[in-house]
């Protein structure tokens, strides 16, 4: 989380992560290629263009709309909100040369503005970014004078701007200033600390450092800033020649998080530095910094000089001799265990581990056999049943179908009442199906929707059965599997595979269009706040709540500090930051509808779109828990919402596919979060990856690609519609596009089959099965409500 604050707001400062101003993307000119329809002109309305334009993040298209709207002779008050849009266009293009007289104008104009404060903050930002300092302070202070809420997150921002301007000793004070404000939210807080230690650790006074490193680790977020933050801490101790207290933190960062980065980093400071380290902790840090032969070494040693976590460490050696390729290695210390200590905890995992050894050398049988000891060895183990599972997904690789199905069968009878049962009975069921045997496997699939019907395979099940009915050439059977299954499509609480596996039921029945038609490019059937709509939701809501519906917020959630500091960071369009403070607020309020609904008006109207559907989400799940009835068209639309459709529209229609099908992928993808990123680097609301963007790029003939760009909604959006319409065109079915967007083609290649829905089944990445699933139900759900 610090790192990608650091990326985004200040990364020239040496030391600093920011007082986090809103995350700014590089602008990107977008050449036109031939195929793509051109910008359209204004509407009669430039004003709301622009501010549609600057919603998407198009700020140089935002300027200009703004600039239209003064040139058509406007009304006084529309004028001056036109002169202030454009001068923060400027500003959110990084134009800051232009931004600091048209918000210098402004002020002087309209000096009595309620925009004023803001544009001082504005002020303050560009005078910062072109690196003059003397203005950059003196707008802040400006700033902190009059902001009703963010004293201390403007201290740390002045403290930031006194570093830069070489004045550590000023810069010290202000952190420290900046700090005694009692409402600074905790992650604030862990930030300033941060940058304070960093000023200290800078100016070589180490242990004023370390001591500020420590002081932050009460507000860490997660694991991984806590590790980070020991072992900075470590390094700072280390520097003030403190070892004692540099060997407890790093200490500290590799048992209480010997999965983190740091916390191997942490591991060699002390190596290094000679300290005395726990060589089971040694051996778990190495293990899960890939570092497998020092783990079996460290792993080896602990075993030598003390028996007492003898299970685990023979079971880390046996998964690092896997994670290494050595299988023979692995089974032999997941069999000490097995064979010399029956009981400990470690023996379930030893069994399971033995057998993804044995498939790993393609030992098949042995997996098997070893599956078959385990459940009868120790039945009663919570995983046996599961180590049946495996084995038979071991023999489907295999293609041995029957002895699979076998498998799978034995597992269902011998642990009927688990949870593995419907799955085994149900994979049971597609093996048989592949063996065509069809007749065998609608029975299994039957018996398994009667004696299930509350399981996520019971809609699975019923599809499946009917595919074997319509194989059988039994085609009123098959209409009646897909209708029992197609009639979860508006359970609420048919999520998952449930969801997915009814609405493929509902298109068997009635087929999916082969061309997308015209009229779903129309805007017109997106809008999402009809007043019927909203009145009869507004009902509904009424009747299983107490107290009276109302869409406006109330004094108490205005005056509350997480909405005004929220607020307030919208008004200075650090949207990032609103968030956690809007996040923070529907948790607080996540037991009252009510209380929700006008928090939800609230947040949708002013583009924090993600947060708006958590509050539709948690609405929707308190109406679920009191059994309200079937939620109305206005929450189901608040659940997949319409929002950048105009972008959505526009570049779905130029590559010929479904705009709620991307909507959907977008849903699932980032909550329309134009900020999401994931691990592997994945940004904005497509979740595209810088490398694949640049191909991207390249393809579409745009030059000076930015990857932060994708930040920024209409890049994305026209990026992430092209990559994916280039799958629908490969492939044409829907469940291989996803598959595609999501795992890349040359997987796919692999994986497709005549049947879909039997690839689906086979997918070897069960991450991108689920992605599949789920997007694919989400679509239905768009063309239900966007009709």
């Amino acid at each position: 989380m610090v790192s990608m604050f650091q990326r985004l707001i200040l990364g020239a400062i040496i030391f600093l992560a920011a007082c986090i101003p809103i995350p700014q993307a590089a602008s990107v000119e977008l050449t036109p290629t031939p195929d793509v329809i051109a910008t359209p002109t204004f509407s009669s309305d430039p004003f709301n263009d622009g501010l549609i334009a600057r919603r998407n993040g198009d700020y140089a298209r935002a300027r200009a709309a703004f600039q239209r709207a003064l040139d058509s002779n406007p009304a006084p008050d529309l004028a001056t909100d036109a002169r202030f849009r454009l001068a923060e266009a400027d500003w959110l293009n990084r134009d800051y040369a232009r931004a600091v007289p048209a918000f210098s104008a402004f002020l002087q104009q309209n000096p009595n503005s309620p925009r004023v404060n803001s544009i001082h903050y504005f002020l303050a930002d560009a005078y910062l970014r072109l690196k003059d300092y003397p203005n950059a302070l003196a707008e802040y202070q400006i700033f902190r004078a009059q902001t009703p809420t963010l004293v201390g997150d403007t201290d740390g921002a002045i403290a930031d701007v006194l570093v830069l301007a070489g004045d550590s000793d000023a810069a010290l004070k202000q952190y420290e200033r900046a700090l005694q404000d009692a409402t600074l939210a905790p992650l604030t807080k862990f930030n300033i600390l941060i940058r304070y230690a960093d000023v200290h650790q800078g100016r070589g006074e180490s242990a004023l450092a370390a001591q500020k490193y420590d002081a932050a680790l009460a507000f860490a977020p997660d694991a991984k800033n806590k590790a980070d933050i020991l072992l900075k801490a470590g390094e700072a101790y280390a520097a003030a020649n403190q070892l004692e207290n540099a060997f407890a933190r790093w200490n500290s960062a590799i048992i209480q998080s010997p999965e983190q980065p740091s916390a191997y980093k942490a591991l060699v400071d002390l190596v290094n530095r000679g300290a005395t380290v726990d060589d089971f902790q040694r051996g778990l840090v190495d293990y899960h910094a890939a570092q497998y032969d020092v783990a079996i070494a460290a792993f080896e040693r602990e075993l030598k000089s003390d028996q007492a976590r003898a299970g685990d460490a023979h079971y880390y050696l046996g998964s690092s001799y896997a994670r290494k390729s050595a299988p023979a290695q692995a089974i032999a210390e997941f069999d000490f265990i097995i064979k010399n200590l029956s009981k400990d905890k470690r023996v379930a995992d030893a069994y399971l581990g033995k057998i993804a050894a044995y498939a790993a050398q393609g030992r098949t049988d042995d997996a098997v056999t070893v599956a078959k000891k385990f459940a009868a060895a120790v039945a009663e183990d919570a995983r046996a049943d599961d180590a049946l599972v495996r084995a038979g997904q071991i023999l489907d690789r295999a293609q041995r179908y029957r002895d699979a199905a076998e498998l799978y069968e034995l597992a269902q009878t011998k642990y009927a009442t688990r949870e593995s049962a419907p799955e085994a009975m149900f994979a049971a069921g597609l093996d048989y199906y592949r063996l065509k045997e069809y007749k065998t496997a609608q029975a299994r699939w039957q018996t398994l929707a009667q004696n299930f019907p509350k399981s996520n395979y019971y809609t699975r099940a019923l599809y499946w059965a009917g595919k074997a009915a319509q194989a059988r050439q039994l085609d009123a059977d098959a209409k009646k599997f897909w209708t029992q299954a197609s009639a979860f499509v508006n359970d609420v609480n048919a999520t998952g595979m449930r969801s997915y596996y009814a609405w493929r039921a509902r298109d068997a029945l009635n087929g999916i269009p082969a061309v997308v038609s015209a009229s779903v490019y129309d805007s017109a059937r997106y809008v999402m706040d009809a007043a019927t709509d909203r009145a009869e939701f507004e009902k509904w809501l009424g009747a299983w709540n107490k107290g009276a519906v109302v869409s406006s917020l109330d004094a108490a959630v205005k005056n509350d500090l997480r909405f005004k500091r929220g607020a307030e960071l919208l008004s200075l369009d650090r949207t990032v930051e609103a968030r956690y403070q809007f996040t923070a607020l529907l948790a607080a309020k996540q037991d009252d509808a009510l209380a929700l609904y006008p928090l939800a008006l609230y947040w949708q109207a002013n583009n924090q779109y993600r947060v708006a559907l958590d509050a539709a989400e948690r609405i929707a799940q308190l109406a679920a828990d009191a059994r309200a009835p079937e939620p109305p068209r206005f929450l189901k639309m608040q659940l997949y919402p319409a929002d950048y459709a105009d972008l959505v529209i526009a570049e779905t229609r130029a590559n010929k596919i479904d705009p709620r099908l991307y909507l959907a992928l977008i849903h699932h993808e980032s909550k329309f979060n134009p900020w999401a990123t994931a691990d592997a680097g994945e940004r904005g609301l497509g979740q595209i990856i810088p490398p694949t963007a640049r191909g991207i790029a390249q393809s579409l003939q745009i030059k000076d690609f930015d990857p932060d760009s994708l930040f920024l909604p209409y890049v994305n959006v026209r990026f992430g519609v092209w990559y994916f319409a280039q799958a629908v065109k490969q492939y044409s079915d829907p469940i291989y596009a996803l598959a595609a967007y999501n795992a890349g083609a040359s997987r796919v290649e692999k994986w497709k089959r005549a049947d879909a829905d039997l690839a689906l089944e086979e997918f070897e990445i069960a991450s991108t099965a689920l992605y599949v699933r789920v997007i694919y139900s989400d679509w239905k759900q768009y063309q239900e409500l966007y009709r």
